[in-house]
């Protein structure tokens, strides 16, 4: 018989065996009980190499194997990573051409694909810093990031679900002062260039040679300790704001997921979460680059088109938020796709549904089929995942979020007092430290000196728990208390009840003025049939006997929609404007009837 054949997976592959410290608290070496809510995962990981040195080291570790593939039907391209290395220095080389240096900003608003692929690593290639805009902005939101993160090079697709995007882009360059050129996947307006054009120029008259290591790298100098990225917040509690992560954050945090994946050369992603979110970002695309892994895109997905996707390509793990969870596993024809690829699912952006997820081990082929539920947010990547063999049901990725990642700090403060830690059981808010927190707001030192302290903490302004394993709990967010005739009402808790109620689609929880109480609590319910109308009495004869009086919602809407960012996030601060603008309607309309 032949030698066993030795399989090396996870940060051996990527690192090698001897290069990086491994946590202490592992599957199989678990922590004593904690008693307070502080868990500070061991280990070390390098950080003297940037982006661009992984991506060179996971051309060289598979250089035929794919990379990148655009899966739509019609729409599929393929490129291996020797393949793509060129278009990335092709790219590059043209970003160069139009003045872009290290700290140079360069921004992006594209659906998943191919060539958004190669536009982030051909911009973090020679240091410049990425912006990610979510291809669902609009107008306004591009006029304030694009002035104010100082933007030079716009890379954009054409249209995003019919709407011009290189259109607007033409229509807002004059009021920019800095934005120099813009590329464009599509059709291009006047003045713009073809993304397909740029990545099939030759520069070898121009840069002769191995111009990019003998010239341009000894001549611009930038370390892993340069910022590579300023991702703007979703906004939901009000402006964006631009969180600055630097190589050295964005790499330990894609590690630290290559660590819990235990990825090996058989993996392969499907990604249905926006490469513009750090979800499907570092939490994602970045773990399988530097792991030299294939990558299947879909851009603006459907449920047949991954499916279709599932069963053709075969990926062992699949990106995507709660939503696409449960329209997948509701699918009425899921049963004639073959799934069995398929070993986990990576959730983030929004609580998991027990139900979503135990209809996924239900639906998925897979027998070893796993959920992970990860947390985190734009501030501090995805700082808590579980660790593979922790996941033992379908409930646990619905309740916890697991433990930090490697190199990662996690406590439990009490609200308002940021120096006290909690026992564990006792809810209050979550900080996060290490080396994948971010480094502030870009041009915001106010901002950043109320969520960062001087011990490297990031506060998150989240609500939750962390019980004597070290496992976290989300129950809610600070700033969304409701402070209902002094009661603390949590918005989480109640949206969660109301969830179960029949023909509930989506609930959020907003505070509205009351004069004796002085915040009631309101309910925005988005029913799953439309034109159904919920009353107030029948919510209320729904949860009376079964919770606190202060949890039952005093005013109740009904929308056909509530309000999202584009990773499904419910933009609370908009909908509880939107609450109040009806509440001086109905005052208003009230007032001219009397009169």
């Amino acid at each position: 018989m032949g030698e066993e054949v030795k399989v090396i997976k996870g940060l051996d592959r990527v690192l090698g065996e001897e290069n990086w410290g491994r946590p202490k608290w592992v599957p199989g070496y678990r922590q004593p009980k904690l008693k307070m809510s502080y868990f500070g995962r061991t280990g070390w990981l390098p950080k003297e190499r940037t982006i661009g040195d992984y991506w060179e080291q996971a051309v060289k570790m598979n250089p035929d194997g794919l990379a990148f593939v655009d899966t739509v039907e019609g729409e599929e391209w393929a490129v291996t990573y020797k393949e793509a290395a060129i278009l990335v220095k092709r790219l590059a080389l043209t970003l160069i051409d139009m003045g872009i240096k290290p700290g140079g900003k360069v921004a992006t608003a594209m659906l998943n694909s191919v060539a958004f692929a190669l536009s982030i690593l051909a911009i973090n290639y020679i240091g410049a810093v990425w912006v990610p805009l979510h291809a669902f902005l609009r107008e306004a939101e591009w006029r304030y990031i694009l002035r104010h993160a100082d933007v030079e090079v716009l890379i954009c697709d054409e249209l995003h679900r019919g709407y011009s995007l290189a259109k607007l882009a033409s229509n807002l360059q004059p009021e920019m002062d800095l934005l120099k050129k813009v590329i464009v996947r599509g059709n291009p307006e006047p003045g713009q260039m073809l993304f397909y054009d740029v990545i099939k120029k030759d520069w070898s008259d121009k840069y002769s040679g191995n111009y990019l290591e003998n010239v341009y790298f000894k001549e611009n100098l930038f370390t892993s300790d340069n910022v590579s990225e300023i991702i703007y917040t979703s906004g939901t509690t009000g402006p964006p704001k631009g969180a600055m992560h630097t190589h050295n954050t964005n790499l330990c945090h894609s590690l630290g997921h290559v660590h819990t994946y235990n990825l090996d050369s058989k993996d392969s992603l499907l990604n249905l979460a926006i490469m513009s979110h750090q979800h499907g970002y570092g939490v994602l695309w970045l773990p399988f680059v530097i792991s030299a892994l294939p990558i299947y895109l879909v851009g603006d997905w459907n449920p047949d088109n991954v499916l279709k996707t599932i069963d053709k390509y075969k990926p062992t793990m699949v990106g995507l938020n709660p939503p696409i969870v449960t329209a997948l596993t509701r699918h009425p024809d899921i049963g004639e796709y073959d799934t069995s690829s398929i070993k986990a699912f990576v959730t983030a952006g929004a609580p998991l549904p027990v139900t979503s997820s135990e209809e996924a081990y239900k639906k998925m082929k897979n027998p070893d089929f796993r959920m992970f539920n990860v947390y985190g947010m734009s501030e501090c990547n995805g700082e808590c995942s579980t660790p593979w063999e922790f996941i033992v049901s379908p409930e646990f990725p619905a309740k916890s979020v697991g433990w930090p990642l490697i190199d990662a700090e996690v406590k439990i403060t009490e609200v308002g007092n940021r120096d006290k830690i909690i026992p564990v059981g006792k809810q209050g808010e979550i900080g996060c430290k290490g080396s994948l927190v971010g480094v502030g707001y870009y041009k915001d030192p106010e901002r950043t000196h109320a969520d960062w302290d001087t011990k490297g903490w990031m506060y998150s302004g989240d609500l939750g728990e962390m019980d004597e394993e070290g496992n976290i709990y989300i129950t809610g967010r600070a700033k969304d208390i409701i402070l209902r005739g002094g009661n603390v009402v949590q918005p989480l808790f109640i949206e969660e009840f109301i969830r179960q109620y029949s023909g509930v689609a989506d609930v959020t929880i907003v505070g509205i003025p009351h004069d004796t109480l002085t915040e009631a609590v309101c309910a925005v319910i988005a029913p799953k049939e439309k034109g159904k109308v919920f009353t107030r009495e029948e919510i209320y004869n729904f949860m009376k006997d079964k919770i606190a009086r202060d949890n039952i919602p005093d005013r109740i809407e009904t929308w056909d929609s509530l309000i999202y960012t584009a990773t499904g996030k419910q933009i609370k601060y908009r909908i509880r404007e939107k609450v109040l603008e009806n509440m001086r309607k109905e005052i208003t309309d009230s007032e001219r009837k009397d009169n």
